[in-house]
């Protein structure tokens, strides 16, 4: 019998190490909300539920909100077109020590009490709002580079990050400013009541999707799955029959394939949906659980995930094809290793892109391998590592 072998593309990326946890979770959402996750380049689709990681950036476009929900209670609603990181981590058991830099836009937080541990702070590139536990909504003008307060309860300390000695302390029913440029904060003044932000609170969805994939099952790689859409309201769960209108359902992984009518297939699709229904379909390009996620404006965004695995035809064909590509580059010591072996399993363990691909930029010289280690397991299975880059 054929042992089997692991083989294993590693591509190679400069990243920095980053302290990925958990520190909060999308509460509430409407329309095609964005979250580029720590130690990545590209924005993704966001959905209800999802956790938010220390150094996450969220990023809402016109007609957009979310509410997110820290894991001290603290809630803090980001208004539509709006781009701002978290940073957040533990300094004992129960304090939090949590940063929003709000790079543009505007957020209203409703920040849980902190104890004498605790702190909360809202940046943006003129000012630093130093938060106890209170309500306070940000504004920072990117054109004009002003940042506004109002705070609606409890007080908070407010200061140009190079002046911090000339900090206003701004009260329930306050507001103050800081320009670029200007020292310290104008004087508190009273807001009047009809100039409060109430923005807050309307930034409940009006529609849901219910997503129903026609296969549950793990699926072999390439298989077409077809999903239902149907369209719900977001308040009481039951069926719209009469919404008339388009949906974007986005992959969150370049191994899964999104098309609406299975003629043309990328990480995206639009999809058409008439009298509350439509229809789109998913295709895997290689081994494993991937996630696509359906976003419109008025919606609450919704996840359906599929899993995907290698046949055992598949599994030849790749393995084939991977011992042509070390033939050719010269990498005896690894042919060697995996010459009376099976495929077990193949995966890329850093970098983007679908193992498939990986391959044909290798085969045709657009990327070149920079290490290659064949690695004898104690269960006599054999693990190759590639390290590739593209080339200069």
């Amino acid at each position: 019998m054929k042992q089997l072998c692991k083989i294993l593309l590693l591509i190679f990326l400069s990243t920095m190490v980053v302290n990925k946890k958990v520190v909060a979770a999308i509460a509430n959402l409407k329309g095609k909300a964005l979250v580029k996750p720590v130690g990545t380049r590209k924005f993704s689709a966001a959905y209800k539920g999802q956790m938010i990681k220390n150094g996450d950036v969220i990023k809402t476009p016109k007609k957009v909100f979310m509410s997110i929900v820290f894991l001290d209670g603290s809630n803090i609603k980001i208004q539509q077109e709006t781009e701002l990181r978290v940073t957040s981590y533990r300094r004992t058991a129960k304090e939090l020590a949590t940063t929003l830099d709000l790079a543009r836009g505007e957020a209203y937080s409703d920040i849980a009490s902190q104890g004498s541990d605790g702190e909360f702070t809202v940046k943006t590139p003129t000012a630093v709002a130093a938060v106890k536990g209170t309500e306070l909504n940000v504004d920072f003008n990117e054109d004009s580079e002003e940042t506004s307060l109002v705070v609606t309860e409890g007080s908070v300390e407010f200061y140009n990050p190079e002046f911090p000695d000339q900090a206003q302390s701004v009260g329930a029913g306050e507001g103050s400013t800081i320009e670029v440029g200007q020292e310290a904060p104008s004087e508190p003044e009273e807001v009047p009541e009809d100039e409060l932000p109430t923005w807050q609170n309307d930034i409940a969805p009006e529609y849901g999707f219910v997503l129903k994939p026609d296969k549950t099952s793990r699926q072999p790689v390439n298989q077409v799955i077809k999903v239902s859409v149907g369209v719900i309201s977001a308040s009481t769960k039951e069926d719209n029959n009469t919404f008339q209108g388009s949906a974007t359902f986005n992959a969150e992984s370049e191994n899964l394939l999104v098309s609406a009518d299975k003629s043309s297939w990328s990480s995206s699709a639009s999809v058409g949906i008439e009298n509350g229904k439509g229809l789109f379909y998913l295709k895997g390009a290689a081994e494993g659980t991937y996630n696509v996620v359906g976003a419109s404006d008025e919606f609450e965004s919704a996840k359906v995930s599929v899993d995907y695995f290698q046949s055992q035809s598949q599994k030849k064909k790749f393995q084939d094809k991977f011992t042509d590509i070390v033939t050719a580059k010269g990498r005896t010591g690894i042919v060697d290793a995996i010459g009376n072996k099976s495929l077990k399993s193949s995966k890329i363990t850093s970098g983007q892109g679908n193992i498939d691909d990986i391959l044909q930029k290798l085969e045709s010289g657009e990327y070149e391998i920079i290490e290659a280690e064949p690695i004898t397991n104690s269960d006599g299975s054999v693990t190759v590592k590639i390290k590739a880059k593209p080339k200069k």
